[in-house]
Order: C-alpha cells, then sequence, then structure tokens
C-alpha cells in the first residue's frame, strides 16, 4: 500500500485543529522549494503576524511534503501545490484512498469519517489514524484542507531562480501555469539567502563589489553557498531559523528588506529571462498585510 499523495500536515493543522483557536478567514498556502530555511521564515512570519500588520484571521500554512520526498524542481513545487488545489476543491478522493487503505476500511467508512466522525467510536477512529500514520496518510489533514467553504484562500509558489538547478525553460513553464490557474508566482535570484541577506545589511555597501559573487553564488564548501555562508555569519543561523533568532535578525528588519528589493529586480518575468539579482517577495508581504 503505497501512499500516492505527497501532502503530509502541518503545525498549523495541529494548532488548528484543538478547537481552541479562531478559524481562519483566509490561509495562504505557500509551496516552497526548500525544506528548512524558508519553512522556518513563513512559519515564523506567520508567528508574528499581528506585529507585522498582517490581520489575525489570515494565516500562513507553508504546504509540507512526505519526509522522503526530495523534489525541489519548479515542476514538483507546482505539482505539490496543484494536490492541495484538488484536495481544497473537491474533498479526498475515495475511491483513490479505497485502493491503499487496508480493506477492512471500505469506502462507505471513510465517506462517514470525512463527513461525520461523531458517529464512529472512538477506539476505531484512534485505530484507523494509527493505520492511516504507518502508511504516511493523513485524512484528517485532507478533510481541513478541504473544509473551506467560509475561506478566501490563496495558493502561491515560492521559488528559487537557481541556474545551477532550474533551467530559464522549467521556471517560465512553472511561472506561465501559475499565471493561467490563478495562483501566486513569488521568485528570488539567486536563491531565497539573497531575500534573507537584505534583512541583514546594506546591500550596496557591503557588497557593491561582490554582486558577481552574489550572482553566481558559487559553492565554497560542503556546507555553503556565497550567499549561505554570509547570511549564517551574519544572523548567526544554519539552514534552520528559529523563533528567536527571527525574532533578533529578522522581524524587525522585513520592511527594510521590502525597501532594499526595490533597489534589484522585482519583475519575476526579467528575473527568470535575463538572470537580474532580485525578487518579488516584497509583493508577498504586500499581500499578506493587505487582508
Amino acid at each position: 500500500m503505497s501512499n500516492p499523495y505527497r501532502l503530509r500536515s502541518s503545525d498549523l493543522f495541529l494548532r488548528l485543529d484543538d478547537g481552541v483557536n479562531e478559524q481562519p478567514r483566509r490561509i495562504v498556502f505557500l509551496s516552497v522549494e526548500g525544506n528548512v530555511t524558508e519553512v522556518d521564515y513563513f512559519r515564523n512570519i506567520d508567528k508574528f503576524r499581528t506585529e507585522l500588520g498582517i490581520n489575525a484571521l489570515v494565516r500562513i500554512e507553508v504546504i509540507r511534503r512526505s519526509y522522503d520526498d526530495t523534489r525541489s524542481d519548479p515542476s514538483s513545487v507546482l505539482s505539490l501545490l496543484e494536490e492541495l488545489v484538488d484536495l481544497h476543491e473537491n474533498g479526498a478522493d475515495i475511491s483513490k484512498l479505497v485502493s491503499i487503505i487496508p480493506p477492512c476500511y471500505d469506502a462507505e467508512f471513510i465517506r462517514t469519517y470525512l463527513t461525520h466522525p461523531e458517529s464512529i467510536d472512538d477506539d476505531v477512529i484512534s485505530s484507523f489514524r494509527k493505520k492511516m500514520h504507518s502508511i504516511g496518510l493523513d485524512i484528517a489533514y485532507m478533510k481541513f484542507v478541504s473544509s473551506c467553504d467560509e475561506r478566501e484562500d490563496l495558493f502561491c509558489v515560492v521559488l528559487d531562480r537557481d541556474s545551477d538547478s532550474h533551467s530559464i525553460k522549467q521556471l517560465e513553464a512553472t511561472a506561465e501555469k501559475c499565471f493561467e490557474k490563478g495562483y501566486e508566482f513569488f521568485i528570488t535570484s539567486p536563491c531565497f539567502e539573497f531575500w534573507l541577506l537584505m534583512h541583514l545589511c546594506d546591500i550596496d555597501s557591503s557588497y557593491g563589489s561582490k554582486m558577481g559573487e552574489i550572482k553566481e553564488n558559487h559553492r565554497i564548501s560542503n556546507r555553503h553557498t556565497f550567499l549561505s555562508y554570509e547570511v549564517s555569519r551574519r544572523a548567526h543561523h544554519k539552514k534552520r531559523i528559529s523563533e528567536s533568532i527571527f525574532e533578533k535578525e529578522y522581524l524587525q528588519n522585513i520592511d527594510y528588506a521590502v525597501a532594499q528589493s526595490e533597489k534589484f529586480e522585482v519583475s519575476a518575468e526579467k528575473i527568470i529571462k535575463n538572470g537580474f539579482i532580485g525578487s518579488n517577495l516584497r509583493d508577498l508581504i504586500a499581500l499578506l498585510r493587505s487582508n
């Protein structure tokens, strides 16, 4: 019984599922390239949303892929988002679930679990959830994603240009699909760490003579590229961004990063096509604050 779904549940789902927190009016779903740094950064944006002028009922959900899923190319980042959108719009595919769930649970049981779980004995639900966990499937999370009648959710892709890994053709195709389907598309060149660095220093004065090194962003050790090393050196963290580090190094400097980004390229089309250094993540910050 292999799991055909790439999605796995998130901290946001677990926090909202306890019934204590007020349910969000809008969730901004982000499918991101990195599995650590971007996830931590945007989770912290969500934690400090009130301080950042984001409506308390707007939540940020960084979509998580299954633990053994290492696919992070542009088309895979988009396909993960589309898996979530399909659940969001259509709910779980019961016929697909029946094909991978132990035969003791039929379609009627799954349908009841999704629509009226209160009618099922607690011990049966507990046993069912354990079996689902063993195959990496979280039907409760699927239900959470598809329970969207009262929300106006947004769907976004967040990528690096990363010319060493992604072709212009890949990026253009992904951006075009996002445009066609109404998803938001965000990109940073050469990588997400450039957006982080804009929080930490004045780029012109600190790196005016090193813009070529930033653009090339070569690997300088087993752990670091040029930009990841500079971010680590200044903010004193590796890939992970703890809440305390975020509060100290990034929280108060987000508007500074937004302002600095306007000195560089902010058009996703030009970043992709011409390889210009820049980011349009300022538009995501503005989008979050507009609701």
